[in-house]
């Protein structure tokens, strides 16, 4: 099947409710009062982002994000509510900058490498995400912190004590599912062009 709008929307509008149902048996840990849960709702949109590039994955993210608000909204301020939602999802995303590197390196039978290298997209894309949710601690969650410890110590552990675990269950998912979609689908379906050369 050709890749077509409507089939990117359509692809979109799975992704979204993936990451619903996803984040709906999400496990939130004792500590996480200020919110932050363990899941793996990130897997849709990092899956799309290996297939389809970033800036579809980014638009999915920023949609996921609102459906995260909706599920389970935590505002303190607008700005926060853009880095810790449609932001922070959004920039999961860009982990499909590696996309076509990694589809050459699967088309190559390079699976190893292919298989790395999903891991380092996901490791990108996640790090952005909680490099907003740090900055959003720092400047909008401070007033909460305990008064002897660093806001930025305080924000990246308190960040880290759910997108850590989140990250490395989202890798271990991608890891599983990536190889199987690439084979399936082939570079030809996927929606951008892959830099034909050969990989070392």
């Amino acid at each position: 099947m050709p890749v077509t709008r409507v089939r990117i929307i359509a692809e979109m509008g799975l992704c979204v409710a993936l990451f619903a149902i996803l984040q709906y048996f999400s496990v939130r840990l004792p500590i996480n009062v200020l919110g932050g849960t363990i899941s793996l709702a990130m897997v849709p949109i990092i899956v799309l982002a290996l297939l389809r590039g970033p800036w579809v994955a980014f638009m999915c993210g920023v949609l996921c994000g609102l459906v995260d608000l909706a599920i389970e909204p935590f505002i303190f301020h607008p700005v926060q509510l853009l880095l810790d939602y449609p932001l922070a999802f959004g920039l999961v995303g860009l982990a499909g900058v590696f996309a076509s590197y990694i589809c050459n390196l699967f088309e190559q039978k390079k699976a190893t490498a292919g298989l790395i290298m999903v891991s380092v997209a996901a490791i990108f894309g996640i790090s952005l995400r909680f490099i907003s949710h740090v900055i959003s601690g720092i400047v909008f969650f401070k007033s909460t912190f305990p008064d002897d410890v660093n806001e930025l110590v305080y924000s990246v552990v308190y960040n880290g004590s759910y997108i850590v675990p989140s990250m490395i269950a989202t890798i271990a998912a991608c890891m599983l599912i990536m190889p199987v979609l690439f084979k399936v689908m082939g570079a030809e379906t996927l929606g951008f062009e892959p830099v034909k050369h050969d990989i070392p």
